[in-house]
């Protein structure tokens, strides 16, 4: 299972792969050693259970898909439906319609990734566990609270 994680200092993205057992890493841009501790669910099955930065147990799924292409294809949807709308209403709603159809062929097909509450972590490649689900505002409230005191904490 790969987990991407930020330095809480710099904000700088690094990358484990947690089946290794890292124990520890240093961050490459401010130089700040950040331990992982991931389970043996986590090294042995890809089983998640913890959160292998914060050892946190509230997590959310979401489709693990680049943000910036699913909105590119919108732009060139929208773009080319108003160019053709004018020519010929046909081929500009053919082209909303395979945008669509599209659209539910990369959901269909790409995969899930979890995502820490509370460190905003994300797991890729783990296991499928449907007792996860979708992004909560009440929960991700939660830990907006905790991450605003820490903070303080920090700069004070």
């Amino acid at each position: 299972m790969n987990v991407t994680f930020f330095c809480d200092r710099c904000m700088a993205k690094s990358r484990i792969d947690a089946s290794k057992g890292v124990q520890a890493l240093t961050c490459r841009k401010c130089g700040r050693e950040l331990s992982v501790s991931p389970t043996e669910s986590v090294r042995a099955e890809n089983r998640l259970d913890r959160c292998p930065v914060c050892e946190s147990a509230y997590f959310y799924r979401e489709k693990d898909f680049n943000a910036w292409a699913g909105g590119a294809v919108i732009i060139a949807a929208i773009t080319g439906f108003l160019v053709m709308a004018g020519r010929n209403i046909t081929i500009a709603l053919g082209i909303l319609m395979a945008a669509a159809t599209l659209d539910l062929v990369v959901y269909a097909l790409v995969p899930f990734r979890y995502v820490c509450y509370k460190c905003l972590a994300s797991m890729h490649g783990a296991v499928k566990n449907p007792a996860i689900g979708p992004y909560d505002l009440g929960t991700a409230g939660r830990f907006a609270d905790d991450y605003d005191e820490r903070k303080r904490s920090q700069d004070g």
